[in-house]
């Protein structure tokens, strides 16, 4: 190759790298506020079903046992109660 055939594709693998790393950053950004937001709805429905209406959930962790226990049927690990007690669908402050 002599040097404009170098710089050629020096310049055309740097046009393809920038395309690549601005999609995968795309993908990461996408990814987190995707998971932000289930995580959100997930604890707003627990919340809901809880509390019915009241300041204050009266029964809390049965309900969430057989839930647990239903979405690591379907889905496999990660859906323990500890998990979601630990997650940010259930913690106040939803900074992450």
């Amino acid at each position: 190759m002599n040097k404009v055939d170098d710089r050629e594709h020096q310049n055309l693998f740097e046009r393809i790298r920038a395309i690549l790393t601005i999609a995968k950053q795309q993908i990461v950004q996408t990814v987190k506020q995707t998971k932000f937001y289930s995580d959100f709805e997930i604890g707003r429905a627990i919340v809901e079903v809880q509390q019915q209406g009241d300041e204050r959930a009266n029964y809390g962790k049965s309900v969430l046992k057989g839930v647990s226990t239903n979405l690591t049927d379907h889905f496999g690990k990660g859906f323990s109660v500890a998990t979601g007690q630990n997650s940010d669908c259930s913690n106040s402050d939803t900074s992450s």
